[in-house]
């Protein structure tokens, strides 16, 4: 019986070195020819098959080859396998041109890897093709490379760059046209100002005459209008103008050497030559040469419009052409000191600042001595006009401006021994005036001021021989010093034991009194009255029994209480200190209401019991 191959069937070749196949398992010989004694049988093919004992194969070439070229055949140890293609191996690749080349990944499967070699063809005449790492890349090619094409043949630049264009050169044009590269068009055109060539009118390259833009300065012209300055020279080239005269009528050269039209009216300006008006004023054309007085063409300055000449308005003065402190009006003329109207630095209608100061004359008259001061910080000492409120008609009087705060108004003076001011005299009660404005001194007479009357006061100031030696009643009543002794009102600053009045104040006003004034006295302690218009009885007629100062109780009970206290100086409690006061020097002149006394006769002054007429005597108001 015939024995079956051990090792399976075995494919017989006629390849010379391969053993047989032989039905006991022995190798056969050369060309197919089993040298074994092995049996075979033929199959239909031909081929014979091994039922023999023998290897599958002797090498990886014998046994079946896998459909994928990253898997291999393997031939070991006589038997057939596969294995991996190593990672990297190329293989065959279906897609050329891609930059890519086919490997395999060593895990049986295909994949790629960049390959710049592997350029590819965009069928761009205008490109260069290559590869970058991996990827496809189309460079311009250089301009003027020939390609094809409908209506195109070049290769094209700038914006172009990369696609056939018609023209990139006028060499590339037919028919008398020339190659438009100025906008980029790269295309066949008829010659105009683009062409890169002077055709036409043109008065230099693209430039100049009718059709075409104005030339930059250096350029060929013949005429300003060639020019982009619009100034043709001598030598007839394109120039910066200098002039006005360099620039055609109705033009101006500017300040960038162009010349330009001549502006309207409100446009800004430098000179005449730019307006269409020929005037330049405050920096605007203007309607006219707007030269006047506080005049100006700009609205910052009038409140109108821009190129239009108007007043300036009142306060402003933007050409500095007032005088002093002034300004514009508002009505074409500088403020003044007469005209009417308190402006500029005027602390007053017409007076103070730059001007005189208020109440040196009656058109700038003041209410008082006072308001003077205030408009006039630095007023001297001196006769003003003053028009107190309700008075109609301004009169002078004489200001006291640096005594004691200054602004006193000097409302009466007294002589030591004149009678008009003397005690209980009806003058104290009586309007009108005396006298003429005296100087502050030894020398004055007597005087009575219409604001005796008229200038309502909250202090009055007496004062004895200047305007030093003075002491302040603050009445603060708000009442002219004629009121007191018309209207029978009386201040009372100390009263000590008097006849029918009240005590009140201090001693100290007593003693502060007579050292203000430049005194001394021994007088007595008590028994005395301070103030204005000391009445006895209270509320009768006698007004002004004593008008203004320090005085004794005229023998009333205070006899002997002197401040020596030794009750032999019985005149002590009867002193008069003061102007127009009641003195008991004589026993007639004691009596209640008693008159008949000199303007300035006092008692107990500076110690001595008949002290005497002493004066003069100034009181001022405020």
């Amino acid at each position: 019986m015939k024995k079956l191959p051990a090792l399976g069937l075995c494919l017989c070749s006629l390849q010379v070195g391969l053993m047989g196949c032989s039905d006991d398992g022995s190798t056969g010989g050369s060309g197919g020819t089993s040298s074994t004694t092995a049996s075979s049988s033929s199959t239909s093919s031909g081929s014979t098959v091994s039922t023999g004992t023998g290897p599958e194969c002797m090498a990886p070439s014998e046994c079946p080859q896998p459909m994928s070229e990253c898997i291999v055949a393997t031939c070991s140890m006589g038997k057939c396998g596969t294995a991996n293609a190593a990672n990297g191996t190329a293989v065959a690749d279906p897609q050329k041109g891609d930059c890519q080349r086919a490997i395999c990944d060593g895990a049986g499967n295909t994949t790629k890897a960049p390959d710049d070699a592997d350029v590819g063809d965009d069928a761009n005449a205008c490109t260069i093709d290559g590869c970058s790492g991996g990827m496809a890349t189309a460079l311009p090619a250089t301009m003027g490379t020939p390609c094809t094409g409908a209506g195109v043949k070049v290769c094209g630049g700038q914006t172009k760059a990369g696609v056939c264009v018609e023209c990139v050169a006028n060499v590339d044009c037919s028919g008398g046209k020339v190659c438009d590269v100025k906008n980029d068009a790269f295309a066949c055109v008829d010659p105009t100002c683009v062409d890169l060539s002077k055709n036409g009118k043109e008065t230099d390259i693209d430039c100049g005459g009718a059709d075409c833009d104005p030339c930059a300065n250096g350029s060929t012209c013949a005429a300003g209008t060639d020019c982009t300055t619009g100034f043709c020279d001598a030598t007839f080239h394109c120039a910066a103008c200098a002039t006005d005269a360099n620039c055609p009528t109705a033009s101006f050269c500017d300040p960038n050497g162009k010349c330009a039209a001549d502006l309207p009216d409100g446009s800004d300006c430098e000179t005449d030559g730019m307006c269409t008006n020929g005037h330049c004023a405050d920096g605007y054309c203007c309607d006219s040469a707007c030269t006047g007085t506080c005049q100006s063409c700009s609205s910052a300055d009038t409140g109108g419009s821009n190129g239009t000449c108007s007043d300036v308005t009142a306060g402003n003065d933007p050409s500095l052409e007032c005088a002093g402190a002034f300004s514009c009006d508002g009505a074409g003329a500088c403020q003044s000191c007469s005209d009417g109207v308190q402006d500029g630095a005027e602390t007053s209608v017409d007076c103070g600042g730059a001007c005189a100061l208020c109440g040196t004359t009656s058109a700038t008259a003041v209410l008082s001595c006072a308001d003077a001061l205030q408009k006039g910080p630095n007023a001297p000492s001196g006769v003003y006009y003053i028009k107190p409120a309700g008075v109609a008609t301004a009169y002078q009087v004489y200001c006291d401006m640096t005594n004691s705060g200054g602004g006193w108004t000097l409302l009466l003076s007294a002589t030591a021994s004149g009678t008009y001011w003397g005690n209980n005299n009806p003058n104290w009660a009586a309007a009108g005036t005396t006298g003429t404005i005296p100087p502050i001194d030894a020398s004055a007479g007597e005087y009575k001021s219409a604001a005796y009357g008229d200038l309502t006061t909250n202090t009055i100031r007496l004062c004895y021989q200047d305007g030093t030696h003075c002491h302040n009643f603050a009445h603060n009543m708000a009442q002219p010093l004629l009121s007191f002794f018309a209207n029978g009102t009386s201040y009372v600053e100390y009263s000590s034991n008097v006849n029918l009045y009240t005590d009140t104040g201090s001693d100290t006003s007593r003693t502060t009194f007579i050292s203000e004034l430049g005194f001394t006295s021994e007088v007595a302690q008590n028994c005395h009255w301070l103030g204005i218009n000391h009445k006895d009885p209270i509320g009768t007629s006698f007004a002004a029994f004593s008008a203004i100062g320090l005085m004794g109780d005229f023998n009333s009970g205070c006899a002997n209480s002197g401040s020596l206290g030794n009750g032999t100086n019985t005149w002590l409690d009867d002193a008069a200190f003061g102007v127009g006061l009641q003195s008991c020097y004589d026993a007639n002149s004691c009596n209640p209401g008693g008159s008949g006394h000199h303007d300035g006769t006092s008692r107990s002054v500076n110690g001595v019991d008949n002290s005497g007429d002493i004066g003069p005597w100034f009181v001022f108001g405020k």
